[in-house]
């Protein structure tokens, strides 16, 4: 009787231990994607600052006298001169495909 008994009590621990970790799997995983949205939600956020700057700064241009085609030209022309010469994204080496790879 001792043998079935502890066999119904190894089973019960393992059940509970087996629900245990399913639930800390789940409970892991949507902190990690609670975790990744915030940092979204934050980028954007920093995006619409930037961008709100820019306009203010392209506005202030202006004003200086430069000409709109020049206030497009030249900062496209300076960002691309930025991008060619910007030291490759360290992530790009430790996690192939994470980042967007340039060409040219």
């Amino acid at each position: 009787m001792s043998g079935s008994t502890n066999f119904l009590r190894d089973t019960r621990r393992d059940i509970l231990r087996a629900v245990r970790e399913q639930s800390m799997d789940r409970t892991r995983a949507m902190d990690e994607y609670v975790e990744a949205l915030v940092g979204v939600e934050s980028l954007k956020a920093q995006v619409e600052r930037s961008a709100a700057k820019a306009d203010e700064l392209r506005r202030a241009a202006r004003d200086a006298g430069n000409s709109a085609a020049y206030s497009v030209r030249a900062p496209q022309n300076s960002i691309t001169t930025r991008l060619a010469h910007r030291r490759p994204s360290p992530c790009a080496a430790a996690t192939p495909g994470c980042c967007v790879k340039r060409t040219g």
